[in-house]
């Protein structure tokens, strides 16, 4: 799949074959992507788990991740509490997999 159109619309946006692997082809790349689509309003940790169906922790390995590869990031914190955004890189990169998945 990393080929071709993909390929070339991929790095025209400035991602790498790294975020296609932690996306498309990775395991948890599936979750990953729902977070990535539930964070189009700022969230906790427990909002994600709750909305997605999983723990806080699996929650705050994937947010270590995604955050990792600037694809989301720290809005405010409550003492534990931290609440997280997509940034224009992870706006951009649902934009370019919606786009993707409409050509198919």
């Amino acid at each position: 799949m990393w080929r071709g159109r993909v390929r070339r619309r991929w790095t025209q946006l400035g991602f790498n074959r790294d975020s296609f692997k932690l996306l498309v082809r990775m395991r948890g790349g599936e979750t990953r992507l729902r977070m990535l689509k539930s964070l189009s309003l700022p969230k906790d940790r427990n909002q994600l788990a709750s909305e997605l169906g999983m723990d806080w922790k699996g929650i705050d390995r994937h947010t270590k991740i995604l955050s990792k590869y600037g694809l989301l990031e720290e809005e405010a914190a409550y003492g534990k509490v931290v609440i997280f955004r997509l940034t224009a890189a992870g706006h951009s990169l649902l934009q370019l997999l919606e786009d993707l998945g409409q050509e198919d």
